[in-house]
């Protein structure tokens, strides 16, 4: 019906022209070039489209058979993406209740760790038949004792100038401060502490009440400042009742309660809610009987909550001028003053009412469903607002300014600042408000400095009778024991006879006590420093002497002492001291450091003792610190909310260029990161686990590929005639592949769909099963778009690559053979 390459004019004109002999010139045509015959690629789509559904069952189950790799892939890219999304909530929540903190005051944890790993590597020079000691205990004791100094007041300021560094990784910067929020029921009878239920557990909990309150740890546990981050609050908490709101203001608060709308009993005796004087009954019985019957309590509505009102003061407000007393500074009079908590007759209740800022429940809110931390540590929950509030009110406080005006002077004093200074025979003082939890830190602090103060480790090697005397009150008094036995059976057995000469003048130094050589050892317990030291050493001549008194040294001999010496030498290296020992060196300082009381190592013992005691003398850091000063610029801690922990990282490098841009070691900060190395590996480890999964799976699609060119092989081989009709009419080989390449590319397409479709399809019972067995709703397995995409495309070139070689032979079959096929 149609010819795509007619017979022309020109055609015939040629024709004509070549048939002449004749060499006249004839005008020359030119034939035109034809365009070269080839087939589109939507022409092949369309051939192999309609083979592969004149086989749809065929076609069918290779797609099936080709998806179930992908299926296995998706399946697990599908859960893996779930774990990571539930991961990183996990981990925005986690990082909102343990955020990376830097403290204007905290202990060198680096330093710490570093010493305890430290093994004695020093003595390269060991053999396997010997046991050595690391002697590395001084550098973790004073590791443990050394506390950093943060100078936050220029790292903040540092912060804030490149605040945009940090764009993006944060939910949130708290700064805190070191006031004590002093918080009041709204009648002022019950103020709102810990500190108020220890007092009222009885004697037994005084202690741990002044603890709290030397270190402004008082509302602890009960005020919690929320993050300044409103969509993250909303993630992890839920309003109960239809009228609670969230606070918009600086004297509105929230009160948490736990996912089953519980609150503690404990919180309801800290509100005040609850009479606070059960608590001493309560405790007497637990302490008696060893047990607490507790009582069903009623159940409170959420009106009981709703419109609670508290007091607000600020501590100095809680100051006032003495009247009498002040003091001079640079010509000018300043009043002393007082603290109204200190008057017996002071009415807390009224002046709370007249005097305090009013605070009230605006809601109440609990942990969402599935919300694995929360950032809400106390029960009543303030904004940064107040705090905001509290730092206003501390710069219009007059006895702070006061205290800032004089730095020399304690306003509540009128005198100086000035520290006390311990001797030998006061330090027992210093030692008594040392708890001895922290007292057996000391004492192996004092052996390590034993061994390594040049004074004392001099005294260590002990060579002589006064040496071994110097030292032997150093040692327990089972060695002393052992070290005074041995002295005394050399000394029998060397010069029993001189025995007599030495119990004769024992027996006249203890009067009524008759010693001999047979009993002396059995009297050592009940002699006195001075005779146990004349039982060694003996007497010398004098002008009431006439004559000389050996010790038991003298009478032992050179050659056992030496023996003895050296023994004693040893044992004291491996001595640790005790609280026995530690008071004996007090006592007998003088014996082995002359003017022990003015010594380097005196002056040492008692800074340490000092530093690791509560603090005993009032200072300027201190009595502002009793004022609840605090300041703006000047934070107590800095604690980082990160997002994630990529955006962990990115702090740290933050925290980091700041520190290498800081040329005094001083001015550096450390931080503390606690959930930084229990969590950071969780990610990788999915992630891994992933790989490993998908790289088994992987030899599906490798065995789904050569089955898929098998049968692309089998279609070559049922299409042969096809083939040889196709070349006959013009079609290039190049053609012929591009036939059976769009039939694979087909075949991987309708295999990936059909992978995606199955594996979204089979997320629904897997996250159901998930669900029913881990309990925690927010594990969805969900395929990533992007996943899908990219698999369907994997999918579409692999079968692409199994069929390059069927499509290869397929275009290099002779034309006429093929058409002698059937």
């Amino acid at each position: 019906t149609s010819d795509r390459n007619p017979y022309t004019e020109n055609e015939e004109a040629l024709e004509r022209i070549s048939s002449e002999d004749s060499k006249q010139t004839a005008p020359s045509v030119k034939k035109k070039k034809e365009k070269k015959a080839s087939m589109s690629f939507g022409t092949a789509f369309a051939l192999s489209l309609n083979n592969l559904m004149t086989k749809k069952a065929r076609t069918m189950l290779t797609s099936v058979a080709g998806s179930i790799g992908i299926i296995g892939i998706a399946l697990i890219l599908a859960l893996s993406n779930g774990i990571k999304l539930y991961i990183n909530a996990v981990q925005e929540d986690t990082l909102s209740t343990y955020p990376l903190t830097l403290q204007a005051e905290t202990q060198d944890m680096s330093a710490m760790l570093g010493a305890m790993l430290q093994v004695g590597e020093q003595n390269a020079n060991t053999t396997p038949d010997k046991i050595y000691v690391d002697d590395s205990l001084g550098t973790m004791m004073s590791a443990m004792s050394a506390t950093v100094t943060n100078d936050l007041e220029k790292f903040k300021k540092y912060l804030e100038e490149n605040m945009d560094e940090l764009d993006g990784a944060l939910t949130d910067i708290q700064y805190t401060y070191g006031f004590d929020l002093q918080i009041f029921t709204a009648d002022g009878k019950v103020q709102i502490s810990p500190t108020e239920i220890f007092k009222n557990m009885g004697s037994s909990f005084s202690g741990i009440s002044e603890m709290m309150e030397a270190s402004g740890m008082s509302g602890f546990g009960v005020m919690s400042e929320m993050i300044d981050n409103k969509e993250l609050l909303d993630q992890q908490y839920e309003l109960v009742g239809e009228n609670s709101k969230w606070p918009t203001s600086a004297n509105e608060v929230v009160l948490v309660v736990n996912k089953n709308n519980q609150i503690s009993k404990m919180t309801l005796y800290m509100l005040g809610i609850l009479p606070q004087d059960e608590l001493e009954d309560i405790m007497t019985q637990l302490m008696t009987e060893g047990k607490y019957e507790s009582s069903h309590m009623a159940e409170y509505t959420l009106d009981d909550f709703l419109g609670m009102k508290f007091n607000l003061l600020n501590t100095s407000d809680f100051f006032v001028k003495n009247g009498t007393l002040t003091y001079e500074v640079d010509g000018k009079q300043y009043p002393v003053w007082d603290d109204l908590r200190d008057d017996p007759t002071f009415d807390r209740a009224k002046f709370v009412t007249e005097n305090g800022t009013e605070l009230v429940i605006t809601g109440i809110i609990r942990p969402r469903e599935g919300v694995t931390a929360t950032s809400i540590s106390g029960a009543i929950g303030y904004t940064k607002a107040l705090t905001d509030k509290i730092l206003h009110l501390n710069t219009q406080s007059e006895v702070i300014s006061q205290q800032k005006a004089t730095p020399e002077f304690n306003v509540l004093t009128g005198l100086k600042f000035e520290r006390t200074h311990y001797t030998p025979e006061t330090i027992h003082e210093l030692i008594e408000k040392i708890d001895d939890s922290t007292m057996s830190k000391f004492y192996p602090y004092v052996t390590q400095m034993i061994l390594t103060d040049p004074d004392l480790a001099a005294m260590l090697d002990v060579k002589t009778p006064e040496g071994l005397l110097g030292v032997l009150f150093l040692m327990p008094t089972e060695a002393q024991a052992e070290t005074i036995s041995a002295i005394y059976a050399a000394a029998m057995q060397n010069n029993a006879a001189g025995m007599q000469a030495l119990c004769t003048t024992l027996t006249y130094m203890m009067s009524d006590v008759q010693v001999t050589p047979n009993n002396l050892m059995k009297l050592l317990p009940i002699m006195t420093t001075e005779q146990i030291a004349v039982a060694l050493i003996g007497v010398e001549k004098t002008e009431q002497m006439p004559y000389e008194i050996q010790g038991l040294i003298s009478l032992a001999g050179e050659s056992a002492m030496s023996a003895i010496y050296t023994e004693v030498s040893a044992s004291l290296k491996t001595m640790e001291v005790n609280e026995e020992i530690f008071i004996r060196i007090l006592e007998n300082g003088n014996a082995f450091i002359p003017d022990f009381a003015t010594s380097e190592t005196f002056l040492r013992l008692e800074e340490t003792l000092y530093n690791m005691a509560p603090e005993t003398d009032a200072t300027l850091k201190s009595t502002l610190k009793k004022l609840g000063d605090a300041e703006q610029a000047s934070p107590a801690s800095i604690n980082f909310y990160a997002k994630d922990f990529e955006s962990k990282d990115n702090i740290e490098q933050f925290i980091k260029t700041y520190n290498d841009t800081r040329a005094d070691e001083l001015d550096k900060v450390q931080y503390t990161d606690i959930i930084g190395v229990m969590m950071s590996s969780i990610s990788i480890i999915i992630d891994v686990i992933s790989y490993v999964l998908i790289a088994f799976v992987s030899i599906s699609l490798v065995v789904s590929s050569i089955m898929i060119g098998i049968i692309t092989y089998i279609s070559v081989l049922e299409r042969t005639k096809e083939i040889g009709i196709l070349r006959s009419i013009g079609a290039s080989k190049k053609d012929i592949s591009r036939v059976f390449n769009a039939e694979t590319l087909i075949v991987g397409l309708a295999a990936g769909l059909f992978g995606i479709l199955f594996t979204v399809v089979l997320c629904l019972p897997i996250n159901a099963i998930i669900h029913a067995l881990s309990g925690i709703y927010t594990i969805n397995a969900v395929l990533p778009w992007v996943g899908g995409v990219a698999l369907v495309l994997i999918s579409m070139l692999l079968t692409f690559i199994a069929g390059l070689i069927p499509s290869r032979l397929a275009a290099k079959k002779d034309p006429v053979e093929a058409l002698r096929t059937e």
